[in-house]
């Protein structure tokens, strides 16, 4: 989704967790357990990640298509 020249990505949970403080739409959507909060990004399908051990990394296509694969929006 672009949103013109305020278009972010999350630097940390800190800032995720603002958001959903400010939006109660984004904190029903992120429990409604379809995201994951990964490396700083918010990715919508389990497509793109890897599990190893106990938790999810980034696959290599979701860093050079992360406009495609990460949820955007203004903090």
């Amino acid at each position: 989704m672009y949103i013109e020249d305020k278009e972010y990505d999350t630097d940390s949970i800190n800032d995720l967790i603002k958001a959903m403080t400010d939006d109660s739409y984004l904190l029903l959507t992120l429990f409604s357990g379809s995201f994951r909060f990964v490396e700083n990004h918010l990715i919508y399908n389990d497509k793109y990640l890897i599990r190893v051990e106990n938790k999810y990394i980034l696959t290599d296509y979701v860093r050079f298509h992360l406009d495609e694969c990460a949820v955007k929006f203004v903090l």
